[in-house]
């Protein structure tokens, strides 16, 4: 083997490693904090603090204008009950129909009837 192919090698497995690494990470929740700033922490902090009271573009994709999720589970033991729950999982969390019926124990079809209700409720 020469050394453009040991290179080739070593460069794909490392990329492969690295990609690895990234597995099960939710990327808009946790990883990609501040991400447009090239700068260090204090430069960032200072630039959040410039840019606070300015009004969300509608561009922006939903996941990254809301807040950082909390755990499934706190959304779920919520006191409204079960479908309260569910709905504010959805809502506020951002969690989708799937690991909602995972950790409830129910279809996603279920999960979709209980947030389809929830919101015929909240329109009237």
């Amino acid at each position: 083997m020469g050394t453009v192919e040991a290179s080739c090698l070593i460069i794909t497995t490392s990329y492969a490693e690295y990609v690895a690494q990234g597995r099960g990470l939710r990327l808009w929740e946790q990883a990609l904090s501040g991400q447009i700033y090239l700068e260090d922490e204090r430069f960032f902090a200072r630039m959040q603090r410039r840019v606070k009271g300015v009004g969300e573009a509608p561009e922006t994709p939903r996941a990254q204008r809301r807040r950082k999720a909390r755990r499934l589970a706190a959304y779920l033991i919520s006191r409204g009950g079960r479908d309260e729950g569910v709905l504010r999982a959805y809502r506020e969390g951002g969690y989708t129909q799937t690991p909602i019926a995972r950790a409830l124990e129910l279809s996603v079809s279920r999960i979709s009837r209980v947030i389809r209700a929830g919101e015929v409720r909240d329109k009237t």
